[in-house]
């Protein structure tokens, strides 16, 4: 977990490193030398340009064995991102921004990342997803299977929507939050609409505005006819292009995360249990007090909650602040990383694959007096879909950990329910649908 580690070893030797391809190689003791490795953190800093191999020691020989090993580390605080000189023009980013003691305690504490399981490595924590590749080696469907158990979160980068798509959807969504209260409020949860959620529903600093498909122009247009004195056709178009491109990129999601849990599975049943999927989009202004309390370091933008669909997909601003509650309760920055996405495993794709995938809680904290945008797009079953896992999903000799249920019986409960409603969302499908209370 360090920068680079040196290391004194006696005549004994037995250190071992492995290979790319999982060879273990010897690295014999020689006199007066020093052995140097990569740590986790510069491989991260580096962009993955420099390598921290797995290494471990073996006894081979019933006599003891002495060594002296220094960590040098980022401090705890660090924030560790790689610079746009060391990534390289024209590559992409391979590992998301973090920070330092985020990892350590991780691997200090979660299960996998415990020293005498150190299979889980800095790949696996910060690691970002290429979805333009197969994903079919084993590495990379190994990667995203212990994101999708552990975090339920990751990142994908080449996702094909492009920088100047994100500008314009951000630069109308601006111009439609700044309107008087009163014209956005004809959207609002009383109007016929209803496309809009006001400030002090959700929070007190946070509003956004639903775009639904797979039509996203006319339900983009029919906000808009309310909102706009002339018609406003870039507003729809502009819209529909992002809401395409979300359903695509969706789609191709949700057929990796297939991989991640059997053999084949993209193909038995992405067609039968995903195809009458569908989306919506949420278009997030969150605007914090101007002055912060000094002894309030945050504000909470948006609480703790988990989704209600099969994936998410977010893009978040330059300011950040969504976190993901770790398994011992930790809240985890999902810093931003520009040119990738953020996606989330929901509550529907947790039911449906017996528990196998995680959908975490999260939140959004608010640290600047300045306003945060983000795109969070939604797909899920329809509503009349049962969700219960397959057999093959389940897996022999496992049992259920969901009873089966129709998703807008969920749906409902989320939206009415006084522990199911979203500002009070500790409710999860865990207590709706949960067998035995698992």
């Amino acid at each position: 977990m360090s920068c680079v580690t040196i290391v004194y070893q006696d005549e004994m030797g037995g250190l071992q490193v492995r290979s790319k391809d999982g060879r273990r190689i010897e690295m014999n003791p020689c006199e007066g030398t020093l052995v140097v490795n990569v740590g986790d953190m510069l491989e991260a800093w580096s962009n993955g340009r420099l390598r921290s191999s797995e290494h471990r020691v073996v006894l081979k020989k019933p006599a003891y064995r002495f060594s002296l090993a220094f960590f040098r580390c980022f401090e705890d605080t660090k924030v560790v991102l790689a610079s746009e000189e060391v990534v390289g023009e024209g590559n992409e980013r391979v590992y998301r921004p973090f920070v330092c003691s985020d990892y350590l305690k991780f691997r200090e504490t979660n299960e996998e990342g415990k020293f005498e399981k150190v299979g889980f490595t800095v790949k696996d924590f910060a690691g970002i997803d290429d979805i333009s590749l197969p994903l079919q080696s084993p590495s990379s469907l190994s990667s995203l299977s212990q994101a999708c158990k552990e975090w339920g979160f990751f990142l994908i980068s080449d996702h094909g929507v492009s920088k100047e798509l994100y500008n314009k959807v951000r630069s109308l969504s601006e111009y439609l939050f700044s309107l008087p209260v009163e014209t956005k409020t004809k959207l609002g949860p009383l109007s016929s609409v209803k496309t809009y959620t006001p400030h002090c529903i959700a929070s007190a600093f946070f509003e956004s505005l639903r775009v639904s498909g797979p039509d996203f122009a006319a339900s983009a247009q029919s906000s808009a006819d309310v909102l706009f004195h002339h018609h406003n056709s870039e507003f729809s178009e502009t819209l529909q292009e992002y809401g395409s491109k979300m359903t695509e990129l969706s789609k191709k999601i949700v057929k990796i995360v297939l991989m991640t849990l059997g053999d084949d599975f993209e193909n038995k049943f992405n067609d039968s249990e995903f195809n009458n999927c569908h989306g919506y989009l949420r278009i997030n202004n969150y605007s914090p007090p101007q002055i912060l309390e000094e002894e309030e370091e945050e504000v909470e933008g948006l609480g703790k909650h988990t989704d209600m669909s099969c994936v998410t997909i977010v893009y978040q601003d330059e300011m950040g602040g969504l976190q993901v509650r770790s398994k011992d309760g930790r809240w985890i920055e999902m810093n931003p990383c520009e040119g990738t996405l953020v996606v989330n495993v929901g509550d529907m794709l947790e039911a449906w694959s017996n528990g196998r995938l995680r959908s975490s809680e999260h939140r959004v904290v608010l640290k600047k007096p300045a306003n945060r945008f983000s795109l969070a797009f939604f797909w899920c079953f329809e509503d009349e879909k049962v969700v219960l896992a397959p057999e093959a999903v389940v897996r022999e000799g496992n049992e259920r950990v969901y009873r089966p249920f129709v998703c807008s019986d969920y749906l409902k409960f989320r939206e009415t329910n006084e522990e199911g409603k979203f500002e009070k969302v500790g409710f999860t499908v865990k207590d709706f649908a949960g067998i035995n209370g698992r």
